[in-house]
Order: C-alpha cells, then structure tokens, then sequence
C-alpha cells in the first residue's frame, strides 16, 4: 500500500515550476515536508524565478540582492502584518525596500504624516540650530 504513495520527487518539481506564486506559498504552509523543498532546496529558487516571470509579467521585480525569490514572493504575495497596527495584511509591500506592508486608510495616513514630519526635522536639524532654553 506504501508503493503506490510514492511520488518522484522530480515530478513535484517540475509541477511546481509551472503553478502561480499564491499557490507555491499555500504549498509551503500545507505541510512539513513541502518548505524544506520548496525554500531551502538548491532547485528551489528557480521554481520560484519561473512562477515569477509567468504569471507576474518579465517587468515584475526580482528580488534585491539579499532575499531569496522565496522571500520575495513572500513578500508581495504573502499575508504580513501591518508595520503599524499589527493586523494580516495581504496588500502590496507599502515599501519594497523596507519590505512592510500597511492596512489601507489610517495606517498608510499615520506613516504618510510621520515620513512627512520626519523629513521636516531632519532639513531643520541639517540646516538650523535651535536656542536652547
């Protein structure tokens, strides 16, 4: 009954070469098995550089220098929480560099006001000295 459970490893990659980068991730969270093939095998990156290029597009981005093409689709596709109120979140990275994500509304406001007052003080503080009291 064992013999017929058996499914060639090799045949697992070459399914997954040709699935969508939403379905790679659910594989990835459906069993104990799957990551260790799937994130850290030799093959693994090119499974996902396949997925990515197409389904997302040959203009999608690839993943900066140091991420894996699993920690980037992870990234654009995957639930993360919100930086600010710590909610899932499975919108696009508000910012690819800094690799977070924010919920819609409120929390994009309160970083848009704090990037904004960030600013301010930093040309005030390159540029002006205050009086202390």
């Amino acid at each position: 009954m064992t013999d017929c459970l058996v499914f060639p490893l090799e045949l697992f990659f070459w399914t997954w070469r040709y699935c969508p980068p939403t379905t790679l991730l659910a594989f990835t969270q459906c069993s104990k098995r799957l990551p260790r093939f799937l994130v850290n095998s030799p093959r693994s990156d090119a499974i996902w550089a396949n997925s990515r290029k197409c389904y997302c597009g040959p203009d999608f981005p690839g993943p900066p220098p140091s991420t894996s093409e699993f920690q980037n689709v992870s990234l654009i596709f995957g639930v993360k929480p919100c930086y600010i109120c710590q909610s899932p979140n499975a919108e696009f990275p508000f910012s690819y560099a800094l690799k977070i994500k924010l919920c819609e509304g409120v929390c994009t406001i309160i970083s848009s006001v704090h990037a904004t007052v960030t600013s301010i003080c930093y040309r005030l503080n390159a540029g002006v000295y205050f009086a202390r009291e």
